[in-house]
């Protein structure tokens, strides 16, 4: 069992990114609560990147996706997700785990995918947490304007002239600036289904 103190720290999904290091592999950006600069990225794959997305997004779709099939039998069942864990990372893996808490106060665990940790803890508003070691093994330092928050972000490269975004879009990409190369990738993408 997990023990919960003060050598874990909350984080927070802030986005998904396409990984350009790995063909269909998605980068989950993850944010840590009172740290600006630093992100985690986890790589996911394309379907659980889809999941995250589209609850980020606030799609609505015409039956369950399975995390909110999973949201609902945890709740028929009196169970309630208390946190996520993101434990461990082995062999570019990330290890996570399940909390949940049913109403007399037990608790289980269930080991899962991080993908699917995240895509349940955001449906259920739960907290995440990662511990301080593992944290600072795995965070990338961002600059300042890097800093965003990418599934509620205004795009601030809406005024460039095409040429330019295509510019900047190969720079990002060469300088791994992966949050800002989705946003340029994003703008374009919306300018040819004008």
């Amino acid at each position: 069992m997990i023990k919960m103190n003060k050598s874990h720290r909350k984080v927070i999904p802030l986005g998904v990114i396409v990984s350009h290091s790995e063909a269909g592999i998605y980068a989950l950006i993850m944010g840590i609560e009172g740290d600006d600069l630093r992100r985690i990225p986890i790589l996911i794959g394309a379907l659980e990147a889809q999941a995250i997305i589209a609850f980020m997004r606030k799609e609505i779709f015409s039956r369950p996706l399975l995390h909110d099939v999973m949201m609902d039998m945890f709740s028929a069942f009196g169970m309630s997700l208390h946190e996520v864990v993101i434990y461990k990372k082995e062999k570019k893996i990330y290890y996570s785990r399940l909390i949940l808490r049913n109403s007399t106060g037990d608790v289980k665990e269930i080991d899962t995918r991080t993908s699917d940790a995240v895509a349940l803890a955001l449906r259920m508003n739960a907290p995440i947490y990662m511990p301080v070691e593992l944290i600072e093994k795995e965070a990338v330092v961002f600059e300042k304007d890097d800093n965003v928050e990418l599934h509620n972000a205004e795009n601030k490269y809406a005024n460039y002239p095409d040429e330019k975004l295509e510019e900047l879009l190969q720079t990002a990409i060469r300088d791994e600036l992966y949050e800002q190369a989705t946003l340029i990738r994003d703008e374009i993408k919306k300018r040819k289904e004008k």
